[in-house]
């Protein structure tokens, strides 16, 4: 729910998750093998981190100002619900 309301903002950093997650392996929230990633795709939303291909993507999609930084995520609805 996090990923899906504070979209666009780079705000959600690693204590966000931990401290919204409050559970033993919080950092599953973010990944896409069962966590936030892969459920949000099949609504339109990407969570992007800081990696390399992300940055990219984000970049190709005009999102340059929105690529986090270390330890950060941002969501952003690729497409119309």
């Amino acid at each position: 729910m996090l990923f899906r309301l504070a979209q666009r903002r780079i705000i959600i950093s690693r204590a966000v998750v931990a401290t919204v997650a409050q559970q033993d392996d919080d950092m599953r929230r973010v990944r896409g093998n069962g966590g936030s990633r892969g459920r949000l795709r099949r609504e339109g939303i990407v969570i992007f981190g800081d990696y390399r291909s992300h940055r990219h993507a984000a970049r190709q999609l005009g999102l340059a100002a929105l690529t986090p930084e270390s330890g950060e995520w941002i969501s952003v609805r690729l497409t119309r619900q």
